[in-house]
């Protein structure tokens, strides 16, 4: 009877055993795939970290070329001296008659005066340069992003 008992006792150990084993080897199975997804997680965002850190260094060389294109394009400024007759609109024109300027105005009436405009359209050209000179900046930067 003792025999009995002791064949069960190791029975129900080897069972214990088994059970343990098995519920052991499942928290493992089950640890390894999520440290397998965080290694997913951690590469991709290492990835993108990269890809980020690429792309600041086109977004530091776009912004230092479009600094040195700004600087050239203030550098070239010279004094202009454009100089026009404004126009002066006939009572017609004001009324929307016409959009014709009056011919009989101008001359030697202080309207008729000839006024010099370079600086404003120095202010204009500088602005229209700066404008396509941020614009290259940019399209030079999108072509060279790194995605």
């Amino acid at each position: 009877m003792i025999r009995f008992y002791l064949i069960g006792a190791l029975a129900l150990a080897l069972a214990a055993s088994i059970w343990w084993q098995d519920r052991t080897q499942k928290k493992l199975n089950a640890t390894r795939v999520e440290l397998s997804q965080k290694n997913a997680e951690l590469e991709a965002r290492d990835k993108l970290i990269e890809t980020e850190r690429n792309d600041r260094k086109l977004a530091d060389v776009a912004a230092t070329n479009l600094q040195t294109e700004l600087d050239a394009i203030r550098a070239a400024r010279k004094p202009v001296s454009v100089y026009c007759r404004p126009a002066s609109v006939s009572t017609a024109a004001e009324s929307g008659a016409s959009a014709v300027p009056d011919g009989s105005s101008l001359g030697s009436s202080p309207e008729g005066a000839f006024q010099d405009i370079g600086a404003a359209l120095a202010d204009v050209w500088e602005e229209h340069e700066s404008n396509n000179a941020r614009h290259r900046a940019l399209i030079e930067w999108e072509r060279n992003r790194t995605h």
